[in-house]
């Protein structure tokens, strides 16, 4: 009953949020003039969206040595998705994740390591592929004083994946608490997705 109520709870809030917040009749005006085409592609380019994070997630809990279907990615993926438009922040929507993902069966190590290693890969590619791209878009600034911006993001990505990489080489005295263990085991997890380019 106390889940039921807490669900119950969550919907109600946010229904009344968009009672609030939206203007329900006229985005149904803008929805009805849409072309059907245009509709049928957002659709699609959700559910691709969809199904290339889940894969990428699917792919590090595989390289951390777990096992979690795409199909089962893509629903834990689209609950985790719902629960961050309707929480105040992402992190609704990773502990969702967790939670389920700890559900359908992964030790809770490799359930919170895939989903933050998860979050560093979505990060570092997006840095990346600005990177890559920015030269492409530089002529339609008014003025390029952001231009290194994003090469020093990503040296400063790469030197912070390197050094998460190396928390488990922390001296002996250091070792004790709970948290630096947990910081170790993450450690360890992103040098196996690192090491292993398939992944």
């Amino acid at each position: 009953w106390v889940v039921w109520l807490i669900k119950l709870s969550f919907t109600g809030a946010a229904v009344r949020y968009l009672q609030k917040n939206v203007d329900l009749r006229n985005t149904w005006d803008v929805g009805k003039r849409l072309p059907l085409a245009t509709m049928a592609a957002v659709f699609a380019l959700l559910v691709i969206h969809i199904v290339i994070c889940a894969a990428r997630w699917s792919l590090v809990v595989r390289a951390i040595g777990g096992r979690l279907s795409l199909l089962r990615a893509s629903v834990l993926f689209c609950i985790g998705n719902f629960f961050g438009q309707v929480l105040p922040s992402n992190v609704g929507s990773d502990a969702i994740r967790l939670w389920e993902t700890h559900k359908a069966g992964l030790s809770l190590r490799i359930s919170f390591n895939s989903i933050a290693l998860d979050r560093i890969v979505t990060v570092f590619g997006l840095v990346l592929l600005v990177t890559i791209t920015q030269p492409l878009l530089l002529h339609r600034l008014p003025y390029n004083s952001g231009m290194r911006l994003f090469q020093v993001l990503l040296a400063v990505s790469a030197i912070g994946i390197v050094l998460l990489a190396s928390l488990d080489k922390l001296p002996q005295p250091l070792r004790h608490s709970q948290i630096v263990r947990s910081f170790m085991w993450l450690a360890e997890d992103s040098r196996c997705l690192v090491s292993r380019p398939r992944y």
